[in-house]
């Protein structure tokens, strides 16, 4: 279970990373995350605001619960408001939470997005967050995805340039779906 309070425009409960307002979250989306966090499920940052993402980073602490981003990749290497910074990463992973690697081509890279494209901000995450902190989020149905990865059968095709890269098979099965089932099955 996964709530996300904000997604494309600033709303009553937070500012969106896309949004034009800088308030963050507001007493009312504090109140929600509050509520959501003390029923077992979680608050998706992935479209929230910088200032959003620090306003509920003491909430979670409150209630020992993990950050989750469910479709977000590394600013450092895409600048784009929707990424994660390398502090927003080391917080998610500090807490156990997931990043899920967001595949939507101009968030991978701005042109011409490749495979190794995908890689590199995987290698980045992990190196940051680290592998336990790292997973797929895709977004295959918000956009469209790295022509090297159009679909979910494309999928083993990452798994192989990942252990070509460097990463062991039993992290490519973390980030493959480990790291995201310990999440779905927080507090359960």
């Amino acid at each position: 279970r996964l709530i996300g309070p904000v997604h494309a425009h600033d709303n009553r409960l937070a500012t969106s990373a896309t949004g034009q307002g800088s308030y963050g979250l507001t007493e009312l989306g504090k109140q929600l995350c509050e509520r959501i966090y003390a029923r077992g499920a979680l608050v998706d940052v992935s479209h929230m605001s910088d200032a959003a993402f620090a306003d509920l980073v003491p909430i979670a602490a409150r209630h020992d619960a993990p950050i989750v981003a469910t479709h977000s990749n590394a600013r450092a290497l895409a600048p784009h408001t929707r990424h994660l910074t390398d502090e927003q990463l080391t917080i998610l992973g500090e807490t156990g939470g997931v990043a899920g690697l967001n595949l939507y081509a101009p968030f991978v890279k701005a042109s011409n997005p490749t495979l190794a494209d995908v890689v590199a901000q995987v290698r980045h995450m992990v190196k940051v967050a680290g592998v336990d902190a790292v997973a797929i989020g895709s977004d295959f149905d918000g956009g469209t995805p790295v022509p090297a990865l159009a679909d979910a059968g494309r999928m083993p095709d990452l798994a192989r340039a990942l252990v070509a890269d460097g990463m062991s098979e039993g992290d490519v099965r973390k980030v493959f779906g480990e790291n995201a089932l310990r999440i779905l099955y927080w507090r359960q």
